[in-house]
């Protein structure tokens, strides 16, 4: 166990440095965006260009906020690592599959939780 614990560990820490590059990428070219949005706006501009322009911006900013919550997962599953509970469960305290784990070696629930989880999800999302 302890040696697919250190392959995950790099494969975390790999993940982890994508994470932050892409991270920067696209807050550089939001900036860009939003720069060369400023500069080209002017009373002229046509309106279907600055809906589309508003369009980009959210994608950008969703898609930012996706990747900052993938970061926090792979920081959460190395300081596991490191403080030794990796690979237990964080609903049941049961052990996670190490088939999960190498599937997804940011998982912080076990197969059965993760299910119940997105059950739960999916229901409060029917009843609004």
């Amino acid at each position: 166990m302890a040696n697919l614990y250190e392959n995950l560990r790099q494969r975390l820490a790999q993940d982890r440095e994508r994470l932050r590059q892409e991270l920067a990428q696209m807050k550089a070219s939001h900036v860009a965006m939003v720069e060369s949005g400023s500069r080209e706006g002017s009373a002229g501009e046509h309106l279907a260009d600055s809906a589309t322009d508003t369009s980009e911006l959210e994608t950008s900013l969703a898609l930012q906020a996706n990747l900052h919550k993938l970061l926090e997962d792979v920081d959460r599953a190395l300081r596991k690592l490191d403080d030794g509970s990796y690979g237990t469960c964080e609903s049941c305290g049961q052990p996670i599959n190490p088939e999960r784990l190498e599937a997804i070696p940011s998982a912080k629930l076990c197969i059965s939780c993760k299910a119940q989880q997105e059950r739960d999800e999916r229901g409060t999302y029917l009843r609004r």
